[in-house]
């Protein structure tokens, strides 16, 4: 071999090895959504839905979620996240009084500071159960939670509702 092929191989190799393949990402991302779809009046009739709500008084639940605020990651990103741990670890259709708990860990110098995020989220464990239609008995007690306030939006202007004026049992 020559000096110069050489020198040529040793250059060559020189600059391929200081160039960097960038290296390979792995990771779990997981998220939960539902599907909603807008309503329209004149396609649907709906009648009001109403459900007994238990809620376990004596067992708190919690959810905890951690990572780095980057890319779009937003602290109420996290707070979902634990949010949505609690209520599947506990079979919950809600979280009843939710307390979040938020600790920000700031890290680095400079332009180049890193935010680390603890979330989490207390609260007892809501189910729904009874469901069934608006009844006649039931009127009262909508009544009595919206304080015989009807928003004009939330009826349609070709029906009515009548709240029966006759109180009934409330358990």
């Amino acid at each position: 071999m020559t000096k110069k092929s050489i020198q040529f191989i040793l250059v060559g190799f020189v600059f391929l090895s200081s160039c960097t393949i960038p290296g390979k990402i792995s990771g779990i991302y997981k998220t939960r959504t539902n599907k909603t779809s807008d309503i329209q009046r004149s396609s649907i009739t709906a009648y009001p839905l109403i459900v007994d709500l238990n809620v376990d008084l004596t067992t708190r639940v919690s959810g905890s979620s951690a990572g780095e605020l980057i890319n779009g990651l937003t602290e109420e990103y996290f707070r979902e996240l634990a949010l949505s741990e609690a209520m599947v670890k506990s079979g919950a259709d809600i979280l009843v009084e939710p307390v979040y708990t938020v600790t920000k860990n700031f890290t680095g110098v400079g332009t180049q500071i890193r935010t680390n995020i603890e979330v989490v989220v207390t609260g007892y464990v809501g189910k729904y159960k009874n469901a069934r239609n608006l009844s006649p008995s039931d009127t009262s007690m909508v009544q009595f939670v919206s304080g015989n306030k009807i928003m004009e939006s939330a009826v349609p202007k070709s029906s009515t509702l009548q709240l029966v004026s006759s109180p009934t049992k409330i358990y």
